[in-house]
């Protein structure tokens, strides 16, 4: 199950979703108005489970996986030695953050909000749960970052919309993370992808979006 993206299989009609300690199952989408959630044991998977997760497996192209993730190595190795670690699945007790030569690895919650942001991205992109063309939507990502480490993610993301063709939406108050967003798209050649909105309230209290990339805001 350490395999699989996020914890998150997606089949074609069906999502399983697993957590510590329990398992929610989504039926069929046009099913979902009458669909009320089954909580079972993690470890007490029924056949028809096993079968949905064996399917997965069958379906997922894993040649394919490690292509993408030798491409994405570079970013990878980054953020874990800016971590000096890197997130780790187990079975019985979810996500942990393990750090380089140690032994012992911590729950999700005994770490920061700003290393959890970088384990996760770390973590997504090894599994395979950012794939190329995907559509990442981040809600002000720099909250709780280290300004240095504001700085890593904004190359990690602008890498990694690169390799991945990802299309990627980011709010943000921080106009230094937006910068950072900018002078690397600058750097690794795809400025020309990137538009900055400022969203604005007028006198009469509508807001306003206007494109500022050749302003002095962008």
């Amino acid at each position: 199950l350490h395999q699989l993206p996020m914890n998150y299989i997606r089949l074609q009609r069906y999502s399983v979703a697993f957590s510590q300690t329990e398992k929610t199952k989504e039926i069929p989408n046009k099913e979902q108005e009458s669909n009320k959630e089954r909580k079972t044991s993690f470890i007490n998977l029924t056949k028809e489970e096993q079968d949905v997760i064996t399917k997965c497996f069958k379906e997922l192209n894993l040649k394919e996986l490690d292509k993408d993730i030798l491409e994405a190595k570079d970013i990878l190795n980054m953020l874990v030695e800016e971590m000096n670690g890197q997130a780790e699945f187990y079975i019985k007790e979810g996500i942990k953050f393990k750090e380089k030569d140690s032994s012992y690895a911590f729950f999700s919650q005994n770490v920061s909000t700003g290393l959890k942001a970088l384990a996760f991205l770390e973590y997504a992109i090894r599994v395979g749960a950012i794939q190329k063309n995907d559509i990442l939507i981040l809600d002000e990502p720099e909250i709780n970052l280290h300004p240095e480490w504001q700085v890593t993610y904004a190359r990690a993301l602008v890498l990694l919309q690169k390799a991945y063709n990802l299309t990627i939406l980011i709010t943000s108050h921080s106009p230094y993370f937006i910068r950072a967003i900018e002078c690397f798209s600058d750097i690794y050649n795809i400025l020309e992808k990137l538009n900055v909105y400022l969203v604005e309230k007028d006198s009469q209290n509508k807001y306003e979006m206007s494109n500022v990339m050749e302003s002095e805001y962008g």
